[in-house]
């Protein structure tokens, strides 16, 4: 492996050829990290060779509602992968926040990796499963990490040099977890239609749990805009915009349905 450049993706492979051999698994953590003093580490997560990885549950410092309202985001996400491990039996990637991993599959999917400058974790979570391995998720445990206190620079002013700058919460979704989001979009949907997860109940559970983000993302990222442009003209030409106003209440109606569901069903 050659990258050019320093990034999050290479230090991990620079330790992990530092490393002694006898090291079997690897704990990946961002710096901004704290584990809790009772963090719970359970090695029979991986007596099912299947298991690659195990995730856990993501906390925020408390600093103002913003963050607050980021932690209940991550939390909910946590009880959702915990969900994941009794349906589809696996999530599809653990935050580079924190996890748990089998070294030899950590090398072994890294030698695949796109090594961006950001977004690593979904592509080592994602290359895991095309490798028939399964990503489970802890609960007995969390970390406390870090999330922007402020929304955006255009209220307020936040500066940060880790996490390539994401000083406001703008920067940390918009310019860096969506722009991931879109990049990984074709892994997601190839994994669609390939994954086996061993069984009908996992292969079902998993398509039902991860077909909703595909779906999401091109409402949101793609036809949301174009109805906008064409509302846009039809204002400007004086036409009727009734059934582009149905349109976009559609999206907007089916992206905060998906939302729901996932978070009473999924």
């Amino acid at each position: 492996v050659y990258v050019p450049r320093p990034l999050k993706t290479l230090a991990i492979w620079t330790g992990l050829q530092r490393l002694p051999p006898e090291v079997k698994f690897v704990m990946h953590v961002d710096d901004d990290t704290v584990l809790s003093e009772d963090m719970v580490l359970d090695e029979s997560w991986f007596a099912d060779p299947r298991v690659s990885e195990v995730a856990f549950p993501i906390y925020t410092r408390r600093v103002n509602l913003l963050t607050s309202c980021v932690g209940l985001f991550f939390k909910s996400n946590a009880h959702h992968g915990f969900f994941h491990n009794c349906t589809s039996g696996t999530s599809l990637w653990a935050a580079g926040i924190i996890g748990l991993v089998r070294r030899e599959v950590l090398t072994g999917v890294l030698a695949d990796h796109v090594y961006l400058p950001f977004g690593e974790d979904a592509f080592h979570g994602l290359l895991q499963l095309m490798n028939g391995y399964r990503i489970k998720r802890e609960l007995r445990t969390h970390v406390t990490t870090y999330a922007p206190p402020v929304l955006t620079n255009l209220c307020a002013s936040s500066v940060r040099e880790q996490g390539y700058g994401a000083s406001t919460l703008f920067k940390q979704r918009a310019r860096r977890w969506t722009v991931t989001k879109l990049r990984r979009m074709l892994w997601t949907a190839s994994l669609l239609v390939c994954y086996n997860g061993g069984t009908v109940w996992h292969n079902v559970w998993f398509r039902l749990a991860y077909f909703h983000q595909m779906l999401d993302v091109t409402l949101s990222v793609y036809v949301l805009p174009l109805l906008l442009l064409r509302l846009a003209y039809d204002f400007v030409t004086h036409s009727s915009p009734f059934w582009m106003l149905v349109l976009l209440a559609i999206v907007f109606a089916s992206s905060y349905a998906f939302e729901l569901f996932n978070m009473l069903v999924l």
